[in-house]
């Protein structure tokens, strides 16, 4: 299986990395790029043209916030603050 991200907040890195998912459609599964995924949403014509579903994980959420303040650039920058929220996972999943 690869994990791709969604491409929620157009990150160039992430779209392309999202594109080259697009070349093993039968072993990708899409995850919602956070916290970008907390104020918008997945590219409906995205979605819609690979036939994905959302699919939602909310275990083990507490290591989660844990893991993410170990990505110490990543964390400082995008939560200033220091206050990570706990929120699932949410992946895209294509339906047969």
């Amino acid at each position: 299986m690869l994990f791709a991200p969604v491409g929620i907040g157009r990150h160039v890195d992430h779209l392309i990395t999202r594109t080259v998912g697009t070349a093993v459609a039968d072993r990708i599964v899409y995850y919602a790029d956070f916290p970008d995924n907390r104020s918008e949403r997945p590219d409906p014509r995205f979605l819609a043209a690979h036939r994905l579903v959302p699919w939602t994980w909310n275990r083990g959420l507490a290591g989660k916030v844990d893991l993410i303040r170990g990505y110490r650039t990543q964390a400082d920058a995008r939560f200033p603050d220091g206050d990570i929220p706990q929120v699932p996972e949410t992946y895209y999943l294509a339906t047969s």
